[in-house]
């Protein structure tokens, strides 16, 4: 079931009117008219259920009626049979990308459920890292972000990071446990290689390469910062799908793990 993101969900009984994109949204895309109910997440696993009061050409007022669950995630029952919202958090380390490239991997990573993504600038990055850019970009990959949640439903948020450069000095590098997917990498990643990342840390960590993929001298920093250097089991693909396909296969062998099967 979609629900709406609404950072400041009100508490229930009170009113809250609604303009803009999301009018537009719950109007427009959705068909909402008064009497009609909604389903209201503030990105943290808060859910209520809310009604539509009042339509205007230009707002949508809604009222909170009651609080479903507090606390309790919302995930596919694949997901939730796993644990892995319970037991383990995923987080993307997304290279900079061309064009709107980087906005749909973006998309893909939250409908997923990955709940950290880092955008990343690497030496064969297409994209050239401009920390001022990349601020002003911000709003635009949080507006995606919640759509990404209403579109499939989730209830927690994802945590967008700042732009972080990766180093080619072991010292500096990213700091691991994690696991990174190359080209030149000749075995694939294992139920155990995740098991023993999943003891180390309640994070894993992942991470792809750029349309130029990544120099040997940054995969040997992150070697040197405990990742784990791993082949993908498909054929060559563009850095997009790369780290939407990275980030699947790590979620269908962590949910094995977490559900105790490994």
């Amino acid at each position: 079931m979609k629900h709406l993101v609404l950072e400041n969900l009100p508490a229930t009984g009170d009113r809250v009117t609604l303009e803009g994109e999301r009018q537009h949204y719950l109007v427009n895309v959705r068909r909402l008219r008064p009497g009609d109910s909604v389903l209201c997440t503030d990105g943290s696993d808060r859910l209520a259920s809310v009604t539509v009061r009042a339509v205007t050409e230009r707002t949508i007022t809604l009222m909170v009626d009651h609080e479903l669950r507090n606390g309790m995630p919302h995930t596919a029952p694949s997901v939730e049979a796993g644990s892995i919202s319970r037991g383990a958090e995923l987080h993307a380390y997304l290279p900079l990308l061309k064009g709107r490239q980087f906005d749909r991997a973006l998309r893909q990573l939250a409908e997923l459920g990955v709940r950290h993504i880092v955008p990343v600038f690497t030496r064969h990055c297409v994209s050239k890292s401009d920390i001022a850019a990349d601020e002003r970009k911000r709003a635009r990959r949080e507006t995606i972000l919640r759509e990404a949640c209403q579109q499939s439903g989730r209830t927690d948020l994802p945590v967008l990071g700042q732009l972080v450069p990766l180093a080619t000095d072991p010292d500096a590098a990213i700091a691991g446990p994690g696991v990174v997917f190359h080209e030149k990498a000749t075995t694939y990643l294992t139920d155990s290689d995740v098991e023993r990342l999943r003891r180390e840390e309640p994070v894993v960590r992942v991470l792809s390469g750029p349309e130029g993929g990544l120099a040997d001298e940054e995969i040997a920093a992150l070697r040197g910062a405990r990742w784990i250097v791993r082949a993908l089991p498909t054929p060559v693909l563009r850095a997009e799908t790369a780290a939407v396909a990275a980030s699947a296969i790590v979620f269908h062998i962590l949910s094995r793990y977490t559900a105790g099967s490994v």
